[in-house]
């Protein structure tokens, strides 16, 4: 005989073994639980990556403007750099200028200073130069001179005359180019000597017509006579253009007179 205890346990067994059992609509009811779940899942997983996604963009935009600013600065810094090295070669080349500025006017300087005491020197040694030529024609002329003079004391013929006036000529030569290089004091005394000579180119022609007149062929002398003229008469012409009262007048009467043999 079943009393009421076992015949609520039978029923407590009924009831379980009833729940164990689901129905279809049970099933979906899970399945869509789990769908929803799943979703749910998702939608948190979505949540994160665009948190994510957020804080990545964030942190590439930082990236960003520091790379912009680091850009800016090299660029800012590259300009003060060239800024800089061309502040450096201009100061440079200041200190260059100056400096090669400087002593290209110290040896500009020194080269003129050595240039004026040159031309000083050079002017000095000319001065010298010409002062020796005036007095080595002067000795010449008279040396010639004195030649003629010895010959005349120890050889008296024609020839010997003749020989003379070439030397005679010749003083006149000589102090020409004596007469035309000096100045002052000193060309005054070499007119002098010029006069003499005329003079003395005269006397000699005293004596050669005197000899002439013991000769009874004269043309041979004679042309002896014109060529010594004709090589005299650029020399004469030159001093007589010179337009010296002691002198000029003298040689253009030799000359005239020299011209007629």
């Amino acid at each position: 005989m079943k009393t009421p205890l076992h015949l609520f346990i039978g029923l407590l067994l009924l009831v379980s073994t009833v729940q164990a059992k689901p129905t279809p609509t049970d099933s979906l009811k899970a399945q869509q639980a789990l769908i929803n779940k799943r979703f749910d899942s998702l939608a948190t997983g979505l949540q994160k990556l665009s948190r994510t996604n957020d804080s990545l963009n964030k942190e590439l935009t930082y990236f960003r403007a520091k790379e912009d600013f680091y850009v800016m600065a090299v660029d800012r810094q590259g300009s003060h750099f060239e800024w800089f090295i061309a502040t450096l070669i201009t100061i440079a080349g200041l200190i260059s200028y100056s400096y090669f500025s400087r002593q290209f006017n110290i040896i500009k300087g020194e080269g003129e200073a050595q240039l004026n005491s040159f031309k000083e020197e050079h002017n000095l040694m000319a001065s010298d130069y010409v002062k020796v030529k005036i007095d080595l024609y002067s000795k010449i002329a008279k040396i010639t001179n004195n030649i003629d003079v010895y010959n005349s004391k120890n050889r008296k013929s024609l020839l010997r005359q003749l020989d003379g006036l070439n030397l005679r000529l010749g003083c006149i030569m000589f102090a020409k180019e004596a007469y035309m290089l000096s100045k002052g004091e000193e060309r005054e005394k070499i007119t002098d000597d010029i006069a003499n000579y005329v003079i003395r180119v005269n006397n000699k022609l005293d004596q050669i017509d005197l000899e002439l007149k013991s000769v009874e062929d004269k043309s041979t002398y004679i042309g002896i006579i014109k060529k010594r003229y004709e090589n005299s008469v650029p020399v004469f012409d030159v001093l007589i253009s010179q337009n010296n009262s002691s002198f000029s007048s003298k040689l253009a009467a030799t000359k005239d007179r020299l011209s007629q043999y």
